[in-house]
């Protein structure tokens, strides 16, 4: 039996820092990575956050607002926020980052389905054949995961347009 799944403390602050120095930075990750990338929950609140805020100040508001500062307390409260910025000397790493908890994510994900296949497989009352198409299925997403680090074309372009329709809506930002 698995004692523990796969992940990197390390990797996860290094991006999130990262995202907190550079918009470049931040702009790759949140079109690479998802929240259930980040394998610790303050983590995954904190990425939510960047990319909804632009600096660290913002961050922090936000999640005060959203009621959401207390989840980050198990990782040392508001502080920890900062602590991000003083471990990252440069982003210039982030596509490696990147890569890495793509990798690590798709572990636990697999990680997670054996152990399913294991109980479905000694477990007499669940129908076997649905349970196997169904881990199939499972197996085959995280597969196409794998192969697709980033967002289809056709993904991003609706998105940019989708974007520029909303800001053409609200008339406070540049439009182009």
């Amino acid at each position: 039996m698995l004692k523990q799944l796969p992940y990197s403390i390390e990797t996860e602050q290094a991006i999130l820092g990262a995202m907190l120095l550079s918009s470049e930075a931040a702009t790759k990750a949140s079109n690479s990575l998802e929240k259930h990338d980040f394998y610790l929950t303050p983590h995954q609140v904190l990425f939510e956050a960047i990319i909804e805020n632009p600096d660290v100040v913002s961050v922090i508001t936000a999640l005060k607002a959203k009621g959401k500062i207390e989840k980050l307390k198990s990782v040392g409260g508001v502080d920890y926020v900062y602590t991000l910025l003083d471990t990252v000397a440069t982003t210039a790493a982030i596509d490696h980052h990147i890569s890495t908890l793509k990798d690590l994510s798709h572990r636990r994900r697999l990680a997670i389905s054996a152990t399913r296949i294991a109980q479905a497989a000694t477990d007499l009352t669940i129908d076997l054949e649905d349970t196997i198409s169904d881990l199939k299925a499972e197996v085959k997403q995280i597969e196409a995961d794998q192969k697709g680090e980033y967002r289809e074309n056709v993904e991003l372009v609706k998105a940019v347009f989708a974007d520029i329709e909303q800001r053409a809506k609200e008339k406070t930002h540049y439009v182009g």
